[in-house]
């Protein structure tokens, strides 16, 4: 006969495992299938909903050389140097993008520290991607 300890770590185990797959200890024998929650917006998007301006951008095909704090590569965008990454954005040589982008404030109302940017940049939308210049 099992002694108790053993009855309470398998106890344990059966609800870690059950918590794991999404259920709980009371549906650990349960054959049921549960069917998957419906995505909501929340769920659907990795992007948060825009709170900064929307700005529609030309991005040239290469990276140039360009100094910020240090040496170091940045985008062409709209003809001129980008110096800001964009979030959820991946620039692949070889390919203008026309790009969906917003521009907002990550400080909200604090101090902007000496080194950093005004404004953080997200993707929001890729409008065309296309090979060349």
């Amino acid at each position: 006969m099992p002694s108790t300890p053993r009855i309470i770590a398998a106890a344990i185990i059966v609800a870690i495992i059950a918590a794991a797959c999404g259920g709980s200890p009371n549906d650990a024998g349960s054959a049921a299938p549960t069917a998957a929650p419906e995505p909501t917006r929340e769920t659907a998007e990795a992007t948060p909903e825009p709170t900064g301006d929307i700005m529609e951008v030309e991005v040239g095909p290469e990276l140039q050389d360009c100094v910020g704090m240090m040496p170091m590569k940045c985008m062409m965008v709209d003809g001129g140097l980008f110096y800001e990454p964009i979030e959820g954005f991946e620039h692949e040589a070889g390919y203008s993008y026309r790009l969906r982008i917003e521009r907002y404030d990550p400080w909200e109302g604090k101090e902007v520290p000496q080194d950093a940017s005004q404004y953080n940049y997200r993707l929001i939308e890729v409008i065309s991607k296309t090979r060349g210049p």
